[in-house]
């Protein structure tokens, strides 16, 4: 045995009468007993050098805490332990091997299987088709339909293939400064800026009467992973000259420090002026 279990309130109402030296003795015998599973050996003199203790102390717990008989000196406790042990080790073992054999009975081996791959054991009626042709299982994988230009076969019901998403370049209406600095904001909130995503940007910065690169800049000061223009209050004048107003607050990036210079939310604005930082 690698471990067993201590009672701590049995051992003390059992080792009470014991000395320090006494329980060390004690102590040092029942991990002997347990590790060998079986009783301690009679040659006592053998015994104390190999528990490294006073050979009148162990023998003092010998006549104390065992029973000497001619196979060694047992203890009852020890004994009932050992005997739960082995019946759970023995019940382990069987219900193993009962695992395995039940996983070997469920596997066809290679001379019940015909030419094909089918196992012969699944087939309850003949079927009439010689070994080694595969069955034809439908005439529509076999005859063309006049209305379709292509046969249906069984490549035909495999799942179409997942569509990556393309990624999106940098527009040439779009300096590369405003261009990173949207990414960042993208990358940050894990929303990679794909071509579909870019042209709905594009689309809702034409509504609100601005440029790519002015939606951009804006969306990528004020912390925002896009850009509509319901988010406009009011449209720049004539020149351009005009600011955006927004409906939308602007937010502070996430995993972004407190006063990064490229959020414009009121916390890092606040604290950019207190610390005198532009």
């Amino acid at each position: 045995m690698h471990y067993y279990r201590f009672h701590v309130n049995d051992y003390q109402a059992a080792t009470a009468h014991l000395t320090n030296e006494q329980d060390l003795v004690y102590r040092r015998c029942l991990d002997w007993y347990y590790s060998t599973e079986q009783a301690l050996p009679l040659d006592t003199a053998w015994l104390s050098r190999r528990l490294r203790v006073d050979l009148a102390i162990l023998e003092q717990v010998l006549t104390d805490m065992f029973e000497r008989t001619e196979t060694g000196f047992h203890n009852k406790r020890c004994d009932e332990e050992l005997a739960e042990y082995q019946k759970l080790a023995d019940r382990n073992r069987e219900n193993g091997k009962r695992r395995v054999a039940n996983k070997a009975s469920r596997k066809p081996v290679a001379s019940q299987r015909d030419p094909s791959g089918i196992p012969v054991a699944s087939q309850s009626q003949p079927s009439g088709i010689p070994l080694g042709t595969k069955p034809i299982t439908s005439l529509s994988n076999q005859v063309t339909s006049p209305n379709t230009e292509k046969n249906t076969s069984a490549s035909d019901d495999a799942p179409p293939a997942r569509r990556r998403s393309v990624q999106a370049e940098r527009p040439e209406d779009v300096t590369p400064a405003t261009w990173e600095g949207f990414l960042a904001i993208r990358k940050a909130r894990r929303a990679p800026l794909t071509v579909g995503a870019l042209d709905g940007i594009r689309a809702e910065a034409g509504k609100a009467g601005v440029t790519l690169e002015a939606a951009l800049l804006e969306a990528a000061s004020r912390g925002w992973q896009s850009f509509r223009s319901d988010w406009v209050q009011s449209q720049p004048s004539a020149g351009g000259k005009a600011p955006l107003k927004f409906a939308k607050a602007a937010s502070h990036m996430p995993n972004m420090p407190l006063g990064t210079a490229a959020c414009a939310c009121s916390e890092c604005i606040a604290y950019r002026n207190k610390r005198g930082v532009m």
